[in-house]
């Protein structure tokens, strides 16, 4: 396990010039409280070494929370791994691929709340899952695996949106200024998706049973699209 981080401080403009946070494992187990990463810079060196996070062959549990903020670019790799936090935060100015994919995918899980956030894009090797809501807000592309909440699931891309299945207790709103293409989709409530472009989707399901009063109109399926739609099977209990 390796953790690599620093203090200090400077009187004028301060730049990121390579990685300045880093969490690593390789073939270990780490149980703790608290983790929390944070890089403060007026800027990042164009084409610097990225923070990371990496866990291979690993498992990581965490009691309190994970936190991670840097004004860098930024990378996620869960290979074979699974990093566990009641509260997940990641915030970066762009995150960017690995330079080796993992053998199979590991799982981000926020138990209450994961939350990931990018100026440009979000793209990593992670699946994602949370029995709270799941909120994925970037200024760019999008492109991880699946998604999994028992809240809701809260998706916004400035670029294209790529991801595996989605699973949401509640609801699922999808929103891409470019394509979208995801998996199946399962909401205990509503789908939306909005793209400015086409939309794939695999099967889709809102609700289940037979909706009644007040929970009758949430049941829905709605895709509005700025090209062609192409999905799977579409259910809606309230059709």
């Amino acid at each position: 396990m390796l953790f690599r981080s620093g203090t200090g401080s400077v009187a004028g403009i301060g730049t990121v010039v390579g990685d300045a946070v880093d969490f690593e494992m390789v073939n270990s187990d780490f149980s703790g409280t608290n983790v929390s990463f944070s890089a403060l810079a007026d800027g990042a060196t164009a084409g610097g070494l990225a923070d990371f996070i990496s866990l291979t062959n690993s498992t990581a549990n965490l009691s309190a929370g994970l936190s991670f903020t840097t004004p860098n670019s930024f990378s996620l790799l869960l290979d074979q791994s699974s990093l566990t936090a009641p509260f997940v935060s990641i915030a970066a100015r762009n995150w960017v691929l690995p330079a080796t994919a993992p053998t199979t995918i590991g799982t981000l899980t926020g138990t209450n709340t994961l939350s990931l956030s990018s100026l440009q894009d979000i793209i990593g090797y992670a699946n994602l899952s949370t029995q709270g809501n799941l909120t994925l807000q970037a200024g760019g592309r999008i492109d991880l695996g699946s998604l999994f909440a028992l809240g809701a699931v809260d998706v916004t891309a400035g670029g294209s949106l790529t991801l595996g299945d989605i699973t949401s207790g509640d609801s699922i709103d999808l929103t891409s200024q470019a394509v979208v293409a995801v998996g199946n989709m399962t909401a205990g409530t509503s789908i939306t998706v909005q793209s400015a472009s086409n939309v794939n989707t695999g099967n889709l399901a809102a609700g289940s049973g037979t909706p009644s009063g007040a929970n009758g109109d949430l049941y829905s399926v709605g895709i509005r699209s700025g090209g062609n739609v192409l999905t799977g099977n579409v259910s809606a209990a309230s059709d």
